[in-house]
């Protein structure tokens, strides 16, 4: 007998929540909701609730009796946000993700090495822009209720290293990684062996928490692997120019993703096809498609490069100095509203 269980979105996130809630007032280092009310709303806040970010009692209880006010600047980082976050859902996310999905549909077996680059980036700029753009949004709108949330990305793929990747790239979850449970397995207090061990583990348990296929275990093992030998190599590898530690970075987290997309056995296909330099060919055969994908992709540079918002040295969002990238937002906003994509539900309303 099959019995279905019908989940409540996001309820990951709402339990990390909690969790974290309850750790921090037993460590004593957060005071108990004062009221049930403002337990549920620290658990229910709905702007997060779907998909993140993983919220901390005091970046919710802070506001709740005292709002953060809303002052033209907020009002103006608000919208940028959530214009942001629209922008890179409909008009990046959500029409690159098609012709990922399309091209994965025909099959891994046939694609041709410029296909499988294609598809590995393609989704590279999906599943950033899909997330990031949750997270922006959610924030954005917390700030209109006068919450302020932390960033939830800090343009991850500038990072020159692993470590710098996963302080860039769903950052509540790994700072609540970090502090309940990387933190109570030792840290670092007690040698290099034992913070390596406690780091593969927490990866171990992140790959877990987005799936229980061999694909997300690899993928948490392997992030966690090469993040234990950055800590035991740091400092030759700090000597390496930042330009080659850019480029090592985002191959290893290109490469991985494939893991993160695929079953195991269909991503190692893709690895393998990647490399496949006997299929090389700048005319494109059907039924796989390329162009459409790296002018989407395109969009992920444009980001990254104009950066619309900054964070700053308390992790919160910020609207940069520079107008130009609040500018190309908006210049930008109209046509995610008139070529959006197909229709593709968040990625993270699944974990």
């Amino acid at each position: 007998m099959v019995i279905d269980v019908i989940l409540p979105v996001g309820i990951s996130f709402y339990t990390f929540t909690a969790i974290g809630c309850y750790v921090d007032v037993l460590r004593g280092e957060s005071p108990p909701p004062p009221t049930f009310s403002s337990a549920l709303l620290l658990i229910a806040f709905w702007p997060h609730l779907a998909a993140g970010p993983i919220l901390r009692s005091r970046n919710i209880l802070t506001y709740a009796d005292t709002p953060e006010p809303l002052t033209v600047a907020n009002f103006q980082l608000s919208l940028m946000l959530i214009a942001s976050g629209l922008v890179k859902k409909l008009l990046l996310a959500d029409n690159i993700g098609s012709y990922v999905n399309w091209n994965i549909d025909y099959g891994v077996a046939n694609l041709r090495i410029l296909d499988a680059w294609s598809v590995l980036i393609g989704f590279a700029a999906q599943i950033y822009a899909d997330f990031s753009g949750y997270s922006d949004m959610a924030i954005g709108f917390a700030l209109l209720l006068g919450f302020r949330l932390p960033a939830n990305f800090n343009y991850p793929y500038l990072a020159t290293s692993i470590t710098d990747f996963w302080r860039r790239w769903h950052i509540s979850l790994s700072t609540w990684f970090r502090d309940y449970v990387y933190y109570p397995l030792g840290g670092n207090r007690h040698g290099l062996l034992r913070a390596c061990l406690s780091i593969l583990i927490v990866f171990l348990l992140s790959g877990v928490w987005h799936g229980a296929g061999v694909g997300f275990i690899l993928w948490g093992a392997a992030h966690g692997t090469l993040l234990a030998l950055e800590k035991i190599f740091y400092k030759p590898y700090m000597r390496v120019p930042a330009f080659i530690r850019w480029c090592i970075t985002v191959f290893a987290v290109l490469l991985l993703w494939s893991f993160f997309r695929l079953p195991a056995d269909q991503a190692a296909l893709l690895i393998e096809r990647l490399f496949a330099f006997s299929t090389f060919s700048l005319v494109t055969q059907a039924p796989y498609i390329q162009f459409p994908i790296w002018i989407f992709a395109s969009l992920l540079v444009l980001d990254h490069a104009l950066r619309p918002y900054r964070v700053n040295t308390e992790g919160f969002p910020e609207l940069a100095a520079r107008p130009l990238g609040m500018t190309a937002v908006s210049a930008l906003l109209p046509l995610a509203i008139l070529l959006f994509g197909k229709d593709l539900p968040f990625i993270y309303f699944q974990f």
